[in-house]
């Protein structure tokens, strides 16, 4: 059964989902196109991660329909789970913190012409990891932490029009390939002679052998949802509208043969506030065409189901 880290029980398990302008359309790695990028938190059980945004005043023009902001975004993940999250040497996790630009256009309903929302905007972020690496070819220390910096910069669109939601976005960056490879047990043992073994420990880890800490990868993300409800419910003050969503992720490493990560989700929004994503789940096909070449190379062993939801703190 698949551990879910403490910091989501008590996160999920307190307080009431509100309107949520963090995108909640995350993938099991994190990654979105449909973003609203407001004063929000979001928590995200397939990268195990918790995010905030905290957007500034709007710059508002005369007639109501440009709001343009800065935004400054926050992220931490443990690398293994809950249970790995504190090791002997320290703490180890997935962070990132950075800064958007953001140029929102907006227009209400008029008639039988539907509201709608437009948004550019450029995201750029610093990220370290610590990770928990292997090498039994050592002669001490076969299992150790490292850590490693890199960087991330998006740029995007996002909107919003009748019963349609959807966002592209295109990112490219400097990171570690942990997100995409597996960890190994190692188990650690003393023996007091032939007939006396002793498991000393048992931790998780990644083979230096496949694990990369700088690698230059380039990602096209593409989200689009479709209201399940009518319209009119959609905007009913106590009717939620559900969307039924398709995510799709087109990773290149170091220009290479891109991985495919293409997902599914239902996701459900405030009542009366179509645009504004709660909640939701996806399922997601890591590595479609398994170019990583994974020992699990059927399909359906690639398949996570990763749960989203939004927190206002408005």
């Amino acid at each position: 059964m698949r551990k879910v880290p403490l910091l989501f029980v008590l996160v999920l398990g307190t307080g009431t989902i509100t309107y949520a302008q963090t995108s909640v359309f995350q993938d099991g790695k994190g990654e979105s196109a449909y973003k609203l990028l407001g004063n929000a938190v979001s928590v995200n059980t397939g990268d195990k991660s918790l995010a905030a945004t905290l957007k500034g005043k709007d710059e508002v023009s005369q007639n109501n329909t440009h709001f343009n902001s800065w935004a400054m975004n926050v992220n931490l993940a443990a690398s293994d789970g809950s249970s790995a999250l504190k090791s002997d040497d320290g703490f180890l996790f997935n962070g990132s913190i950075g800064a958007s630009r953001i140029w929102k256009r907006v227009a209400p309903a008029v008639g039988n012409t539907d509201a709608w929302t437009n948004a550019w905007y450029i995201n750029g972020n610093f990220l370290v990891e610590r990770n928990k690496l292997y090498d039994l070819s050592l002669a001490k220390d076969k299992v150790f932490d490292q850590g490693n910096a890199g960087w991330k910069f998006a740029a995007g669109r996002s909107g919003y029009s009748g019963d349609h939601l959807w966002g592209y976005e295109l990112n490219l960056g400097q990171a570690t390939n942990a997100k995409d490879i597996k960890q190994t047990t190692v188990s650690t043992i003393q023996s007091g002679g032939t007939d006396s073994i002793k498991l000393e420990k048992q931790q998780s880890a990644y083979a230096t052998s496949v694990f990369q800490g700088t690698q230059f990868n380039v990602q096209l993300n593409a989200d689009y949802a479709w209201a399940l409800t009518a319209k009119k419910a959609a905007n009913n003050a106590d009717v939620p509208a559900l969307y039924l969503a398709g995510l799709f992720r087109s990773k290149f490493f170091q220009l290479s043969k891109p991985q495919i990560n293409p997902a599914i989700g239902l996701y459900i929004a405030n009542p009366g506030k179509p645009q504004s994503i709660s909640a939701g789940f996806n399922v997601q096909e890591s590595d479609l065409f398994n170019v990583l070449h994974a020992k699990d190379s059927s399909v359906g062993k690639r398949i996570g189901i990763s749960f989203t939801a939004g927190f206002s703190i408005d």
